[in-house]
């Protein structure tokens, strides 16, 4: 029910979104009214890249086996991590703009992501990102399939760091984002046995769980 104007980039980082932020300042130059609310969307595409997770992930058989905890608070919830400090300087950016735009800072919207089951079923171009990552690190079983009782939990965790690292932005008194909401989207999405009718692959929803993850999205804007 809402008209939609949009500037999203498939395989963009919220890195490169902090750095290169045209085509949105352009978007906002063109509304010829103030939008309800803004939806800064990103954070999974830092991650998911194979040589990222690689380096997260220590050997199943290591002494330390599961995420390393300095490679993943430098890049996600860390003082200065990565993902972290993008956000800050994309938030502060976007609300700069509407400020010079409107005289106030439009409401914003962020969020995480949901539990995803490392499957190895295939998104577009027959492309995967959690399978590999965790058959190279040995979580597999003793067919050599990946172990994805143990390594559903491990995708969850990581998952999380990344959804408590936003929930803290907004009520954080020294970054003044009390406009910005952070909307958990870990409840829409199943995990259980029925996570098929919700996830079409390891990263993307279903048409019936994008529609899930919408109605959360919706029902924040104030």
């Amino acid at each position: 029910g809402y008209q939609i104007a949009e500037c999203a980039q498939a395989t963009d980082t919220v890195e490169n979104m902090a750095r290169n932020r045209d085509e949105f300042e352009k978007l906002i130059r063109r509304q010829t009214s103030i939008p309800k609310a803004i939806l800064l969307s990103g954070g999974g595409n830092d991650i998911a890249r194979y040589s990222t997770l690689l380096s997260l992930l220590e050997y199943a058989d290591s002494a330390q086996a599961g995420w390393n905890e300095q490679m993943v608070l430098g890049l996600i919830d860390g003082q200065n991590g990565k993902i972290r400090l993008a956000y800050i300087a994309l938030l502060t950016a976007v609300t700069q703009q509407c400020r010079q735009k409107w005289g106030w800072p439009v409401p914003i919207l962020i969020h995480g992501y949901a539990h995803p089951i490392p499957d190895g079923r295939p998104g577009p171009l027959g492309k995967n990102w959690l399978e590999p990552v965790f058959k190279a690190r040995r979580y597999v079983d003793s067919s050599g399939n990946v172990d994805i009782p143990r390594c559903t939990p491990l995708a969850a965790q990581l998952v999380d760091r990344l959804n408590e690292m936003l929930k803290a932005l907004p009520p954080s008194p020294s970054l003044n984002f009390s406009h910005v909401t952070y909307v958990n989207l870990r409840p829409a999405l199943s995990s259980g046995n029925d996570y098929q009718d919700d996830w079409r692959n390891e990263m993307h929803p279903t048409p019936h769980g994008f529609s899930k993850v919408a109605e959360l999205i919706a029902a924040a804007i104030p």
